[in-house]
C-alpha cells in the first residue's frame, strides 16, 4: 500500500486497522456522512427545528475534577467563573439538580446532550448515575473525554462499580458517541500539552478499545477526535483529517475559544496559537483534501473540514454551576437554571432568532479575530472544486 501518512506515530498506530479493512468512507458509499452521530442532523431536520423554534441540543457540564493541565483549556481560570463571588449557589449542580435539569430538557424537546466538561467525567463518582439518567430518558449523548482515566481499572471500579470495558460496552450498546482527546500522537508533544506523563500511551489503549468495540461501524460515525489547532499540533493535523476517509474517524479540529487559558496566555504573550496565515493554509489544505476524497461539506466551518456549526439557533450551553449561555464561547449570561426554568431561559435567549435565520461561522472566534470572516472568504476562493 502506498504511503498514506507523513507522521510515523500516526502511521504506526492506524495502519494496522487500515490493513485489517476497518470501516472506511468507501464502505458507506453515497450514505457516508462527514459528521458524528447525535451531533450531525440532516439540513432539512435542522431547518424544521429552527422554524419551530425548538430547543434541540444542550452543551452540558458535569463535575469539576480533572488530572490534566491542558495548555489550551477553555474552562481553567475562565473569566465567567472568576467574576462570580463564591457562595453556596456557586457549587456544582447536585445530582438531584441534574435530574431536574434533564427532566426539563425532555419537556422542551431536547434530543441530544453534548457533555463537554468542566472536568474529566470519569473522575466523578456520580457520573455514571448521571449518564444513566440521560439514557433512561431517551436522550443520546456525545461524550467528550480524555479517555486516559479508563486505563485505571481499580480506580474506575471504585468510583463507578464497573470495569472500563463494561463502561465502554454501556456507551456502545446505548447508542452514545465518543470524542477522545487526540491533539497529537507524538508522546513528547501530547504529554507536554496536557502536562501529564504517559498520557498518550494510556489514551491510545482506550482508543484501541473504542475501535475494536465498533464505534466506527456506522455512518455518521460514533467516534471522533477532539483536536486543538496550535503550534504543537500543526504538523499532524492534515494526517488526522485523513482518518475520516480511511477509518471513519471524524476530527473535531478547532482553533481555541476566546476564553480560559487561551486568554491568559494571550495576555502574557505566551500564546500557542498559530498565525492567521498558517490557519488559512491549514483550512485550504484540509478542505482540498475533502474535495480529493469526495467528502461533502456544507460551507466552511470552525470545525475545520467538518460539519458546520448551526446550533446557536437551537441550543444552549449550561455550565457546571447552572449558568446558561448561547454556547461555550459566549460571555453574555442568559440566566441560571437554579433561578429560572429551562424553557424560560430558552425564551429569554432572544439572539436565537437571529441565528435561526442567518448563516454564520463562529461568532465568538470571529469577534475575537481568532478565525475572522476575511480568512474564510480568502480560503473559499482557493478551493479546487
Amino acid at each position: 500500500m502506498d504511503k498514506i501518512f507523513e507522521n510515523p506515530e500516526i502511521e504506526e498506530f492506524f495502519m494496522p486497522y487500515i490493513e485489517r479493512s476497518f470501516p472506511s468512507q468507501k464502505d458507506f458509499g453515497d450514505n457516508f456522512v462527514n459528521g458524528v452521530k447525535n451531533w450531525w442532523f440532516p439540513s432539512e431536520e435542522i431547518n424544521q427545528v429552527c422554524s419551530e423554534d425548538v430547543l434541540w441540543i444542550l452543551d452540558l457540564e458535569f463535575g469539576i475534577k480533572c488530572g490534566l493541565k491542558c495548555q489550551y483549556c477553555f474552562r481553567y481560570d475562565d473569566n465567567r467563573d472568576n467574576n462570580i463571588k463564591p457562595s453556596k449557589q456557586r457549587n456544582p449542580l447536585s445530582l438531584s439538580e441534574w435530574h431536574n435539569l434533564i427532566d426539563q430538557a425532555c419537556e422542551c424537546g431536547v434530543k441530544t446532550v453534548k457533555l463537554i466538561g468542566a472536568g474529566e467525567f470519569f473522575e466523578d463518582s456520580n457520573f455514571m448515575s448521571a449518564l444513566r439518567y440521560l439514557t433512561d430518558k431517551g436522550i443520546k449523548v456525545v461524550l467528550f473525554t480524555s479517555g486516559y482515566v479508563l486505563t485505571d481499572e481499580e480506580k474506575i471500579k471504585r468510583l463507578h462499580g464497573m470495569s472500563p470495558d463494561e463502561i465502554i460496552d454501556y456507551l456502545y450498546i446505548n447508542g452514545h458517541s465518543v470524542f477522545i482527546k487526540a491533539d497529537s500522537f507524538k508522546p513528547a508533544v501530547m504529554d507536554k500539552i496536557v502536562q501529564t506523563p504517559d498520557f498518550t500511551e494510556r489514551r491510545n489503549i482506550i482508543l484501541a478499545k473504542l475501535l475494536e468495540k465498533g464505534f466506527t461501524k456506522e455512518t455518521p460515525t460514533r467516534l471522533g477526535f477532539e483536536v486543538q489547532v496550535n503550534v504543537y499540533t500543526l504538523p499532524e493535523l492534515r494526517d488526522l483529517d485523513k482518518l475520516k476517509h480511511y477509518l471513519n474517524i471524524y476530527s473535531d479540529m478547532v482553533t481555541s475559544m476566546p476564553c480560559g487559558v487561551y486568554n491568559i496566555r494571550k495576555e502574557r504573550g505566551e500564546s500557542i496559537d498559530i498565525t492567521l496565515d498558517q490557519k488559512s493554509k491549514l483550512y485550504e489544505d484540509v478542505y482540498n483534501q475533502n474535495i480529493r476524497f469526495d467528502i461533502s461539506f456544507n460551507g466552511l466551518s470552525p470545525f475545520i473540514g467538518g460539519l458546520r456549526c448551526t446550533q446557536l439557533g437551537y441550543g444552549l450551553y449550561i455550565n457546571v454551576v447552572g449558568d446558561a449561555y448561547a454556547c461555550p464561547g459566549c460571555f453574555d449570561k442568559i440566566g441560571n437554571i437554579r433561578e429560572s426554568k429551562l424553557k424560560e431561559l430558552w425564551e429569554s435567549h432572544l439572539q436565537r432568532k437571529k441565528y435561526q435565520n442567518e448563516r454564520y461561522i463562529c461568532p465568538p472566534r470571529e469577534n475575537a479575530d481568532i478565525t475572522p470572516t476575511r480568512m474564510y472568504k480568502t480560503v473559499q476562493t482557493k478551493l479546487r472544486r
